[in-house]
């Protein structure tokens, strides 16, 4: 198994990578280039891909998404049948505001969950 150290060069700032039979090497190379000042130092174990995303994120993300568009849609709707004079937009508003609000919130909880697992995963490897 072959265990990868990348890292963005303190010096240079390109992206390089090293590659290590063992881990307890790969692990104190990792550390070593930490502590020297290099940034993105992500130590990539073949038992576990971190460049799969996090499903659970993306879902978070999507569903936050179609509760901005359905809300959109709905409030347009609602704001077209419940006036007999054309348009209510104090109805419409009421859906735009609340689609946003729980729009916002799923796909910030998407977002959370995918910087945890990035976390988890640069720090479990």
């Amino acid at each position: 198994m072959a265990y990868q150290v990348t890292y963005k060069d303190k010096d240079d700032n390109t992206d390089q990578t090293k590659i290590f039979e063992c881990f307890t090497d790969a692990e104190q190379n990792a550390k070593r280039l930490d502590a020297d000042g290099h940034t993105n130092v992500m130590l990539e174990s073949p038992r576990r891909r971190s460049g799969l995303p996090n499903f659970t994120g993306i879902l978070l993300k999507v569903i936050g998404i179609l509760f901005l568009v359905g809300g959109a849609v709905i409030g347009v709707v609602t704001g077209r049948d419940n006036s007999a004079d054309g348009f209510d937009l104090t109805i419409a508003m009421e859906w735009w505001v609340l689609s946003v609000m729980c729009a916002a919130f799923f796909y910030g909880m998407g977002e959370i969950v995918n910087l945890l697992d990035r976390l988890v995963k640069k720090s479990n490897t």
